[in-house]
């Protein structure tokens, strides 16, 4: 009896086991497909699975592609089975891990991967896009086209979803089979109505071609220059970190630094000046400009030569296949631009041309609200381009420009003391003058499909000159006396370059870049003064004795690397020499950038540059030299240097706005600075006829101390970038200061530019597609200033004026409101915009 209880009992426990074993083990479980289920991926299928079955499946994903395309299966089968159907040459072994988990084993087969490479251009005139976006829908792997529109991808073999993406363009898409390498081109369509700038996801602002994001300057026209034209260089002024010199002043100071440590490339020419007397605009035409981007911080190894900052300037090679004109007018002068083919889809050109006519009206205008009784002022801007484009990766380019300024004020005033029967009558004259002459030859070429080549010779003739003359009359009863004084100061730089840079593609993750540059320098800085007008020699006063020859060698090596688009790492090495015939100096300047994107919307930066710049700007307010003179570093002058560590925050709150944070610190060695000299008019204040010494050769090395300079701050930006209300409010909180031995008792004191606090704000609405309008405020700390609180006789017996400190006061703090609109009107003959501009109405 008991035996065949045990025989049963042991039946039913095998039964029991068999069905539970059945139940617990789901590689043998029928899987029943519905019919009208979408599935397409491999990784489709096991999302599934797992939602459907609740099992988790555990693997290696570097091991498999799962978002390529899965065989389809039968609608009923076993899991089993349906796995090794989905991945029939992938999977080795399947575990089942109780009570859920399904481990998948992939053998480790290399996929083969090809080479997707092309052009990315406009479709209407052929012009290269430079910055376009290129992204795989399938593998998500991304690229950006170069400044010849060049791009690289490499993708598994497969199939493939290709969008292209660039601001103010519709967006194309290509769907292709990726069998072997090819070449792919994109042709993008303009969109008028598009808004310029839209960025949503920061990541992709990850341009790995130029060592990170960028600020893309040309595409933002909503700042306008003070005749009310968009200009590049105003653009940048929105930028937290970026101050302008003032009201009626040129030139960008950047995180603490001088307009000379600027860095300002035309078609990769490296510019001394870029804008017109009285910060009226700059060079640079708008329409002749293909792309602007403009980098301070975290700067790519390429670039050398200037501490704060990068403007790179691309230009328009010319429609390919059709004609273009424009011509716009304005109160200070007139611009017109032509471009189009010369030989279709071969030859093209570009031609812009600026011209002022405001002098024929200023001194009606402004007589009144200045002291000057005349005032001259004139410009005038060439610009051309003319490529010649063997094929699609083979193009010569050739690119020239020629610019000059003339200002020039004059005055007289009458001093009259009825009591001691003394009158002073003073007559003087100040006047500034600069003209470049720029020429460039660049050849762009391919060797192979991952190797990027471009050689360029360049050559820059700049010359900077002022002149300051005065005549003193004086009369006391029956005795008269006349002095003169007559300063001249020049400034003759020329340039001559050949430089070769190289662009390497791994793969769309990592690009290594590297380069050589030569430079042969010609610098001739001169200052003579006088007590009698020295007759023309405004034009002859250079000697060879104040010349300088020097050379530079430039070599940079970069390596981009791009990992998940979440991290973007950057280290990069500029190494430089510079050499004159009595100094050589060895500049080693690395960089260091690395940027995370831990979500769509938010990106944090943190960057290291050492900078060095072999020449400089001595400015001076004083009137013995009441000028800007550029020199070379010397024997007893050493090359300016900076080291920079800045760290940064980008936060997309929606489509088309973001907040930007930012901090910086910054230390430069061998700043300049002036000696403070003996007054030039002291023999005229105090009645003694002594003749001034006249300045000779290389006279500017003895008066010049040289010192450190430190600048610190913090960076918000909050800026709108699309719809019909777009605006932007930046604001700079920043310290800079200098420290000289000889100088302030030696202690630091605040530099000239600096300002504590800087503010732009601005706002524009497009009520329509033809008419919007816009204002833009502007408030910042006054400029500090020597005020002398004290007078004192000095050791020559005439008298002194002294101030407590160096720069120990302030103007009063600058504001300013701008308010604008705009009409726009097109057909399909012309198009026409007309502005309304009103300059300083608080």
């Amino acid at each position: 009896m008991s035996s065949r209880w045990f025989c049963l009992i042991g039946f039913y426990f095998c039964i029991v086991l068999s069905h539970l074993y059945g139940q617990g083990n789901p590689l043998n479980e029928i899987i029943q497909l519905p019919k009208d289920i979408q599935l397409t991926t491999k990784k489709d299928y096991l999302d599934y699975l797992s939602n459907q079955y609740q099992w988790v499946f555990s693997y290696n994903a570097s091991d498999v592609r799962m978002e390529s395309e899965a065989p389809y299966p039968n609608r009923q089968m076993t899991l089993q089975v349906l796995l090794y159907h989905l991945f029939p040459d992938e999977l080795q072994e399947i575990i089942f891990v109780s009570p859920d988990k399904i481990i998948l084993k992939f053998s480790k087969i290399q996929v083969k991967e090809y080479s997707i490479a092309g052009y990315v251009t406009d479709l209407n005139t052929g012009e290269a896009i430079y910055g376009a976006y290129l992204v795989d829908k399938t593998t998500r792997r991304s690229a950006i086209s170069n400044e010849r529109g060049y791009y690289v991808m490499r993708l598994p073999k497969g199939k493939a979803k290709i969008d292209t993406y660039y601001l103010g363009y519709k967006t194309a898409s290509t769907n292709i089979e990726v069998i072997q390498s090819t070449l792919l081109h994109f042709k993008l369509e303009s969109d008028n109505y598009l808004d310029t700038i839209t960025v949503y996801k920061p990541s992709s602002r990850l341009q790995l071609a130029d060592g990170g994001h960028q600020v893309n300057i040309f595409k933002n026209n909503d700042f306008q220059s003070i005749i009310g034209q968009s200009d590049i260089i105003n653009n940048a002024r929105i930028i937290p970190g970026v101050q302008s010199g003032g009201e009626g002043l040129s030139g960008l100071y950047v995180r603490g630094g001088t307009p000379d440590q600027n860095l300002i490339m035309l078609d990769g020419v490296a510019m001394y000046e870029t804008s017109h007397v009285a910060g009226i605009a700059s060079i640079f035409m708008d329409e002749s400009i293909k792309e602007g981007s403009f980098i301070r911080n975290g700067f790519p190894a390429r670039y050398g030569g200037r501490l704060s900052s990068v403007m790179d300037i691309q230009l328009k090679e010319g429609d390919k296949f059709k004609n273009n004109t424009s011509i716009s007018m304005g109160l200070a002068g007139a611009t017109a631009h032509i471009d189009g083919p010369i030989i279709k889809e071969k030859l093209t050109y570009s031609l812009s041309g600026r011209t002022s006519w405001i002098n024929l009206y200023i001194n009606n205008l402004l007589r009144k609200f200045t002291k000057y009784d005349d005032i001259l002022l004139n410009y005038h801007d060439l610009l051309g381009k003319l490529t010649y484009h063997f094929s699609e990766s083979n193009s010569l380019s050739f690119t020239m420009y020629n610019g000059a300024d003339r200002f020039q004020l004059t005055k007289e005033n009458t001093f009259e003391n009825k009591e001691s029967n003394y009158t002073l009558h003073i007559f003087d004259k100040n006047g500034i003058n600069w003209k470049n002459n720029v020429a460039s030859l660049k050849w762009n070429f391919l060797v192979g499909e991952r190797l990027s080549v471009k050689v360029q010779s360049g050559y820059i003739a700049y010359q900077n000159g002022t002149r300051s003359s005065y005549i003193f009359n004086s009369s006391v009863k029956d005795s008269t006396n006349s002095d003169i004084l007559d300063v001249i100061t020049k400034s003759i730089i020329s340039d001559k370059n050949l430089r070769i840079d190289a662009d390497y593609f791994f793969n769309d993750n990592h690009i290594l870049r590297g380069g050589i540059n030569y430079i042969h320098q010609h610098y001739n800085p001169t200052v003579r003064q006088s007590t009698v007008f020295l007759q023309g020699a405004e034009e002859n006063i250079t000697d060879q004795d104040s010349a300088v020859y020097a050379g530079q060698w430039q070599f940079y090596l970069e390596d981009n690397f791009k990992w998940a688009d979440k991290i973007f790492l950057y280290g990069g090495l500029h190494y430089g020499t510079y050499s004159n015939s009595d100094k050589a100096y060895h500049l080693l300047q690395p960089r260091f950038k690395v940027i995370w994107s831990p979500h769509d919307r938010h990106m944090l930066t943190a960057s290291y540059s050492r900078m060095a710049q072999p020449f400089h700007l001595l400015s001076n307010s004083g009137l013995g030299l009441p000028s800007d003179l550029w020199v070379p570093a010397t024997t007893r002058i050493k090359p300016l240097l900076s080291d920079q560590w800045s760290a940064s925050y980008t936060f997309n709150i929606t489509k088309n706005l973001y907040l930007y944070l930012g901090a910086y610190t910054k230390h430069m060695k061998n700043t300049l600075e002036y000696t403070s000299p003996v007054e030039l008019f002291y023999f005229l204040i105090n009645d003694q006829n002594i003749t001034p010494v006249y300045n000779s050769s290389k006279d500017w090395e003895r008066n010049v101390y040289s010192g450190t300079g430190h600048s610190q701050g913090l960076e918000l930006l909050i800026h709108k970038t699309s719809g019909r209300l777009k605006g932007w409010f930046s604001l700079t909180r920043s310290k800079t200061i200098f420290q000289y031995n000889e100088i302030n008792n030696g202690k630091a004191f605040p530099a000239a530019h600096d300002k504590p606090w800087d503010m732009n704000t601005g706002v524009n609405f497009k009520f329509s597609n033809r008419f919007s309008a816009g204002a833009n405020f502007v408030y910042n700390t006054g400029k500090a200033f020597s005020l002398a609180t004290e007078e004192y006789a000095s050791y020559l017996g005439i008298k002194l004026l002294n101030a407590e400190g160096k720069n120990n006061y302030r103007l009063p703090d600058f504001h300013q409101l701008t308010v604008s609109a705009s009409y726009h009107y097109e057909n399909k003959d012309y198009i026409a915009d007309i502005s309304l501009n009103i300059y300083n109405v608080l």
